[in-house]
């Protein structure tokens, strides 16, 4: 696959990443959620800057969350839009996988961490890059309680943009490095979103599943049909 773009729209921190054969270009940019109004634009920034159009792209990957609702799904359906104009193959991945794979050569446990609001996170726990745990939607407690246990086995590593809380928690019940070790990031890791599309990409299928938005939870719309 000579042409690749991933796009990760799952908060309000914008990533994007193109590979071409003969270039890698990552941007990153806060835009306030406003994906509607700045995705599509800067995509084709993008495959300017790169002398491509949306039509040589081979292979599309976007995050599929948890995060933003809207944003998940204004992305996918922007890259599928993408993908159906170019003839790519489109792969969807999980955020919380990219940040897991960005970090897979450290000997313990990966815990990437995403604020989900409401004094909830999103987390997984990943060793060399692989899941351990299913995709979690917990309070900061419960949270806690599972990543302390995972500390005493192998060692553990907090990571993504909302980590420190966690890591503020776990030192107040006395764990400390070299069990506990933090490396915040930004909020989007779209060159790993990147490489982990690819390696998904790469499994023997006879079909790539249909993208699909990683909901972890009820919408506020959802919750507030339910109440009326």
């Amino acid at each position: 696959m000579n042409n690749i773009l991933a796009l990760d729209t799952a908060t309000s921190t914008l990533g994007l990443c193109l590979r071409t054969p003969g270039s890698l270009a990552v941007r990153i940019a806060d835009i306030e959620l406003k994906h509607a109004q700045t995705l599509l634009p800067r995509i084709l920034d993008l495959l300017a800057e790169a002398s491509i159009s949306a039509a040589e792209l081979d292979l599309v990957v976007c995050s599929l969350g948890p995060g933003s609702f809207t944003g998940v799904r204004i992305g996918l359906a922007t890259a599928k839009g993408l993908a159906m104009g170019s003839g790519a193959r489109l792969i969807g991945v999980s955020n919380l996988d990219a940040f897991g794979h960005r970090l897979r050569d450290f000997p313990g446990q990966v815990l990437p961490v995403l604020s989900a609001l409401r004094g909830r996170f999103y987390a997984c726990f990943y060793s060399n890059g692989h899941p351990l745990s299913e995709y979690l939607d917990s309070e900061l407690s419960e949270l806690a309680d599972l990543a302390f246990s995972a500390s005493a086995k192998q060692g553990l590593l907090l990571t993504g943009p909302d980590c420190v809380s966690l890591h503020e928690e776990l030192q107040h019940r006395g764990l400390k490095a070299p069990a506990l070790r933090l490396q915040a990031s930004p909020a989007s890791d779209p060159r790993s979103l990147l490489e982990v599309g690819i390696a998904v990409s790469a499994r023997p299928t006879s079909e790539d599943p249909e993208p699909l938005p990683l909901y972890l939870r009820k919408s506020d719309a959802e919750l507030k049909r339910e109440k009326s």
